[in-house]
């Protein structure tokens, strides 16, 4: 299996995972040409210019730095047998749809890679919404770290990173195209949707200090997310609130707290985290085994899955303009 970049799902799961299948991982850095220290597993190609030849490989997971997904994604046309893209966001949908839908035809698998959706306080709050008839009306979803922490760049500055910069593909919403995938995975489609962000200049670069999107689904659920990168005490937190409802999480302490029909009940979910990445990198090697048509069934719906979150996150970056969705998503 070839990974192209070398980001954290790389090193600290796709390895354990391959232990598991007893499989060699191949590791094609484009950022560095040393990586400290080197799983037994894995074996490293330095390919700052992305001309190594990818015909060997069958599989691939691309998690490179997002602003260089369509690059890595169109390095794999007409080799790789199915492709695991580990966060489907890019400046334009317009750029990457069409890419994606050559992979399609041509036979070969995708698949979103929305993590999150494997988390266990994620998988916790659905099987406890599924297990009451509670209708839930509006709900919060927020994310905050100093960006210089979020995102440390080494042997470099890290106010030049994407997130801090959009000149090269950094927006707010597309840092938070996790939560956006989320909204619409508990509540569906959007009609309408406005997204705010805030900036100031710094060290000569315009960089991102927070954002707020609010969605209007059809079913009439309010969403609502919210980043912030300037808050040094990091946070992910889900909301949902109804008639008689409430049900808070923190992903990262692993607390709940929900509340209903007056009763409030609080929990810390010990779990390993590593299983999130481990059970989506799971699901796309078994989806992507699949036979001819349910195979190529099943790539459609993750290109629906990863285009439908990557426009809502381009509509919400249309600052403060409220812009009808409809059926595009």
């Amino acid at each position: 299996m070839l990974i192209i970049g070398t980001g954290s799902i790389a090193m600290r799961h796709v390895a354990n995972l391959m232990r598991r299948r007893n499989v060699c991982v191949t590791l094609l850095s484009r950022s560095r040409d040393r990586i400290e220290p080197m799983p037994d597993c894995c074996e490293l190609i330095y390919d700052p210019y992305a001309q190594e030849d990818l015909s060997a490989f069958t599989h691939a997971i691309i998690a490179s730095q997002t602003s260089s997904h369509l690059r890595d994604l169109n390095q794999c046309l007409g080799s790789i047998y199915s492709v695991y893209l580990e966060k489907p966001a890019y400046l334009s949908s317009e750029l990457i749809d069409p890419v994606i839908d050559e992979f399609i035809q041509s036979g070969g698998f995708l698949y979103h890679g929305f993590m999150m959706r494997h988390h266990p306080i994620i998988k916790y709050a659905s099987s406890w919404i599924l297990g009451h008839s509670a209708r839930i009306m509006s709900a919060h979803f927020s994310i905050g770290q100093k960006l210089s922490d979020w995102r440390p760049m080494l042997e470099s500055d890290e106010y030049v990173s994407y997130s801090y910069d959009s000149a090269r593909g950094g927006t707010v919403f597309l840092d938070l195209i996790h939560e956006v995938d989320l909204l619409l995975k508990f509540f569906g489609p959007v009609a309408s949707a406005v997204g705010f962000s805030r900036d100031f200049e710094e060290k000569g670069v315009v960089r991102v200090a927070s954002g707020d999107g609010i969605c209007l689904h059809e079913n009439s659920v309010i969403s609502m997310i919210h980043l912030d990168s300037v808050d040094p005490v990091g946070h992910r937190t889900i909301k949902f609130f109804g008639d008689q409802l409430y049900f808070e999480a923190n992903l990262l302490s692993g607390e709940i707290k929900h509340h209903l029909d007056g009763e409030l009940k609080t929990l810390v979910l010990e779990s390993d985290r590593n299983e999130m990445f481990l059970e989506s990198l799971e699901e796309f090697i078994v989806m992507s085994e699949l036979e001819k048509e349910a195979r190529r069934k099943m790539a459609l719906i993750n290109r629906d899955i990863a285009l439908t979150s990557l426009r809502l996150a381009e509509s919400l970056s249309d600052r403060g303009v409220a812009r009808l969705l409809g059926n595009n998503l």
